[in-house]
């Protein structure tokens, strides 16, 4: 709710009009005084029209709403406005209507002038000629895709030299990249891995006894196993028997085949090195390729429980 609103003699009316003149700002005076800038205009230009700040009428007049003119119309409900302060009146609201209108016609006019300048560009890239370096950049890419596409495996330096073969000087960043915007690059293929292990043979299968095993001590449980070697010329084949407990390798061979005696070799060095008890050791290894080995071999070495 508003609050009440002050009343001002003609003599402080005077001194804020005059202190105005002076050059201090209206919202300092307004603010200092507690009343609207838009009062502070009414009295100067009352003062220009009628010479004095006298009011029509003793006290304060109901509130009509107006607007900006609100104050003229409270005047004009009093007593009727001489024909200047009508005119002013009419004035003041035909400036604000048409401040208005230029305003919303300017905000018209930046969005169409965007929208114009969106178009023009977008007609001029539409419209102008091929340029040689698109041409040749299509011709490039399309004998790149043809190259990758007939060779699933080669990469950008490869399709590199394919091309300079064909008389093409690219640069190997422009392959790449246009390898890399048409999906084209290279598939990699599967290094051989020479197998292991072969689930699929007719050999009895033993029993797994190192399931659930809970491990006190060395030479309890033994685990067995195989890998392979990259060498320069050939692949050799590594075994090797750890002790479970102690993750130490206890027995190991190493040579160029994946015979049974292979394993055997790993697995008797290991039983030289620890001299187990018998029939305290459970071996323990995968279904590997070596099928007498997992079938009798363990059992022909020593008296050891195998799985």
């Amino acid at each position: 709710m508003a609050g009440r609103q002050r009343v001002i003699d003609e003599d402080q009316k005077l001194e804020l009009l005059q202190r105005m003149k002076a050059g201090e700002t209206v919202s300092k005076l307004a603010d200092e005084v507690g009343i609207s800038r838009q009062r502070l205009y009414e009295w100067r230009d009352q003062l220009r029209l009628r010479g004095n700040l006298k009011s029509r009428r003793r006290g304060r007049p109901a509130r009509v709403a107006g607007g900006v003119d609100g104050d003229l119309q409270l005047q004009s409900a009093v007593d009727p406005p001489t024909p200047q302060e009508k005119a002013l009146t009419k004035a003041r609201r035909r400036i604000r209507d048409l401040e208005q209108k230029v305003g919303q016609q300017q905000l018209d006019l930046d969005f169409f002038r965007e929208a114009l300048r969106h178009f023009e560009e977008d007609q001029r890239r539409s419209s102008a000629p091929d340029s040689a370096p698109r041409r040749a950049e299509t011709g490039l890419r399309d004998l790149i895709q043809k190259m990758a596409l007939g060779n699933a495996h080669y990469g950008y330096r490869r399709i590199g030299a394919l091309l300079r073969r064909e008389g093409w000087q690219v640069n190997h960043k422009c392959i790449l990249r246009i390898m890399r915007e048409d999906n084209l690059l290279c598939l990699r293929a599967r290094p051989f891995v020479p197998a292991t292990t072969n689930s699929r043979h007719g050999w009895q299968v033993v029993p797994n006894l190192a399931r659930g095993m809970i491990l006190s001590g060395v030479n309890q449980l033994w685990v067995a196993d195989i890998t392979f070697l990259h060498l320069a010329e050939e692949f050799a084949f590594l075994a090797v028997v750890l002790d479970a407990f102690s993750r130490r390798v206890v027995g190991w061979a190493l040579d160029t085949h994946l015979r049974a005696s292979l394993a055997i070799e790993a697995l008797e060095m290991a039983i030289t090195d620890r001299q187990p008890t018998p029939g305290s050791l459970v071996h323990h290894s995968d279904r590997g390729v070596q099928g007498g080995f997992k079938r009798s071999s363990q059992h022909q070495l020593c008296s050891l429980t195998t799985a």
